[in-house]
């Protein structure tokens, strides 16, 4: 079935659950028993697919990003504008509390540089080399001088929140956990008592 007639089919699903056909497709009872259990996810995919033509950045959404990076244990909440994981391009708005700690990193593949524009508050941006020794920092402030910042891949980075703030952000997809040998072996682990020492250094950088 193509993608029209795989939305039809979910309208009818969503409607009637207990019939195994849609049109002329065929719907065993194992695959109607899958695609009950993936109903919200398949209509989000597809209301995105077949349903948006745009989305806006707004005020409205940065007050409710911050309530959610506010309400979550790490303290950040992003909004994804592109439609899942794998996705050639991600695009996303990102929300950062003031004691969110984000480890020193980087990202090894060479496709994986990353941009930020500001859209509200302040963040400040740390560059290492690899002795973990600052090599540069940016304080960027949203309609300020320094409001966006591109790191190319390979690059150890980390980025603190100077005030509640909210970025957007563009890098090559699909999605990759960072992965152990990515992150800064000397920083301390978001898990760790001297992640909350570490985050007050990195923001002592910028007063």
């Amino acid at each position: 079935m193509d993608l029209a007639a795989s939305w039809q089919c979910f309208q009818y699903l969503n409607i009637r659950g207990r019939d195994y056909t849609c049109g002329d497709a065929q719907l065993s009872p194992l695959l109607m028993f899958g695609a009950q259990r993936g109903l919200i996810r398949f209509y989000n995919v597809l209301t995105l697919l077949l349903m948006n033509t745009h989305s806006l950045l707004n005020q409205s959404l940065i007050n409710e990003l911050l309530l959610e990076a506010q309400a979550s244990p790490r303290l950040r909440k992003n909004r994804n504008f592109h439609v899942g994981d794998d996705a050639q391009c991600h695009r996303l708005a990102n929300a950062l509390q003031v004691d969110s700690y984000v480890h020193p990193h980087r990202h090894m593949n060479e496709h994986k540089a990353e941009s930020m524009l500001m859209l509200a508050g302040e963040l400040g941006v740390l560059i290492f080399d690899e002795a973990g020794q600052v090599i540069a920092k940016h304080h960027l402030k949203a309609g300020g001088e320094e409001y966006g910042i591109n790191i190319e891949a390979k690059t150890f980075h980390a980025v603190v929140a100077l005030t509640p703030c909210v970025f957007f952000e563009a890098k090559a997809g699909p999605y990759v956990p960072v992965a152990a040998n990515e992150l800064a072996t000397w920083a301390p682990k978001a898990d760790e008592a001297a992640s909350v020492e570490y985050l007050a250094w990195m923001r002592s950088q910028f007063v």
